[in-house]
């Protein structure tokens, strides 16, 4: 089956954000397709019913695409696989999961292998609204509850904690080429990706995910994700894609 466009190609830069809508269900992407066209009318929308055609999509029109919404089970694929094999056709694209499974621990799964939000289908019209506007606002999100749960995951705890609250602190300081690797980092980009959209080598976005990682005093980026998920810090805004230039 091909894919199936949900509105003609605009020549030109785009002025709005684009979205991949992944789901086998047309009523589902009938329903995002609606919530976004009240965000952004003139949003480029593109729809797949399928992993195989998520990635064809992502291949040959990636360049206007922003976004990704997508359901975790699909005809062709199942899980952390189809977000596995979607986000390593993804270059800076974020991918919003938005499936039937309401799990912390599956969350914490999806936001360790690069997913930037996580909806469960039955959470409601409020939280897919919050989750639209995080995600169209270039922050992360997760339900409240889902966040707590997905925090004590990540913490080794047994049962979840109270959910997180905002307290607004500063992000630790960082150089601005830190800054732009956090911005990378916090869309999911892997360590190859966040090299080839800065121009450096793969060793140096290392060094700089480790120097940020250190300055954030968490051990891992499942870590970090989840603290700006809560608010814990006020940090970079990751609509805006970094623009490639030379290493200093």
């Amino acid at each position: 089956m091909s894919l199936l466009p949900s509105d003609h190609h605009r020549p030109g830069m785009r002025q709005t954000q684009g979205f991949l809508l992944v789901d086998d269900h047309a009523l589902i992407r009938d329903g995002m397709s609606l919530a976004i066209r009240q965000l952004q009318p003139e949003a480029h929308l593109v729809e797949a019913d399928s992993c195989a055609q998520a990635v064809r999509a992502l291949q040959s029109d990636g360049q206007n695409i922003d976004v990704v919404l997508l359901d975790l089970d699909l005809p062709d694929s199942h899980g952390l696989d189809t977000l596995q094999r979607v986000r390593a056709a993804c270059t800076t694209q974020r991918v919003a999961i938005f499936t039937g499974h309401c799990d912390g621990q599956l969350a914490l799964a999806c936001i360790h292998h690069g997913a930037v939000c996580f909806i469960p289908k039955l959470a409601g019209v409020a939280d897919f609204q919050a989750g639209l506007h995080a995600v169209l606002g270039g922050r992360l999100y997760l339900p409240p509850a889902l966040l707590a749960a997905a925090s004590a995951a990540a913490q080794g705890q047994e049962s979840p904690a109270p959910a997180p609250t905002p307290s607004s602190q500063p992000a630790p300081q960082l150089s601005p080429r830190q800054h732009e690797v956090l911005a990378l980092l916090l869309r999911g980009c892997t360590n190859q990706a966040i090299a080839q959209a800065l121009n450096i080598s793969p060793d140096t976005a290392k060094m700089h995910v480790s120097a940020i990682l250190r300055a954030h005093q968490v051990a891992t980026r499942t870590q970090l994700v989840l603290r700006y998920a809560a608010g814990s810090h006020s940090g970079p805004a990751i609509a805006a894609e970094p623009r490639a230039h030379p290493a200093p």
